[in-house]
């Protein structure tokens, strides 16, 4: 039987660490971070006690980044961050990854506390998941595919015309959303807002391109392939 943690209603003064509640509460920020960041666009914080925050550093979350091509934002902990989180209770993480939340990557502060737990542990009901969750799932992917940087406008060899990312999301010339484009931009890491004119190429053009850019991000998130 599976143990069904319940959700922190109250969390002010709570050390998400060991559930206690303390008089001297010590609060970690993330927030403002931009592209190449795993937190890009996502603001959260976290609340530990003066026993659990030994360990921690607060170099973690104040850290610059060292920027990379003039716009790409890399820091040195944010896996050390993560593989604290990791340590934390399930009801812990609703909080760090959900309520705790904003930023247009908070994809998560429209689920309840309650199902975001059940649907870590997989139990969320498909009913609910379907009827409740996926169609906002659609709303957010379809907004996020006309505010990305990514889509690139393609004129095909009969003069039609379409609007691709790298990553397989796909929608009308202009980069509007339609009924084809899907989920795909829900949850995807390479979301990041225009900042830049949209591309446009040709089909043969945009193969091209897809391979480049899907190469470039690969090293970008495993730099040591750089060196084979």
């Amino acid at each position: 039987m599976i143990n069904r943690p319940k959700t922190i209603e109250n969390f002010e003064n709570l050390c998400f660490r060991c559930l206690q509640k303390q008089n001297n509460i010590n609060k970690y920020f993330i927030q403002g971070r931009g592209y190449g960041s795993s937190f890009d666009e996502f603001n959260t914080y976290l609340q530990l006690c003066n026993e659990c925050k030994k360990e921690v550093k607060e170099e973690w979350f104040t850290e610059e980044p060292n920027i990379i091509d003039e716009y790409c934002e890399d820091y040195k902990f944010e896996e050390d961050i993560r593989k604290f989180i990791n340590t934390l209770p399930l009801e812990s993480k609703e909080l760090f990854w959900s309520r705790c939340t904003s930023g247009s990557n908070s994809q998560y502060r429209f689920i309840t506390p309650q199902d975001w737990i059940d649907n870590q542990l997989d139990i969320l009901p498909e009913w609910k998941y379907y009827s409740r969750y996926k169609p906002y799932r659609l709303k957010v992917a379809r907004e996020r595919f006309e505010l990305c940087n990514e889509p690139v406008n393609i004129v095909y060899n009969d003069d039609s015309k379409g609007c691709w990312c790298s990553f397989h999301a796909h929608g009308e010339y202009g980069q509007k959303a339609d009924a084809n484009t899907g989920d795909k931009c829900y949850l995807c890491d390479q979301f990041h807002k225009r900042y830049e004119n949209i591309k446009e190429m040709t089909d043969k053009e945009f193969k091209k391109y897809e391979q480049i850019r899907k190469a470039k991000i690969l090293l970008e998130k495993e730099p040591e392939l750089d060196e084979i």
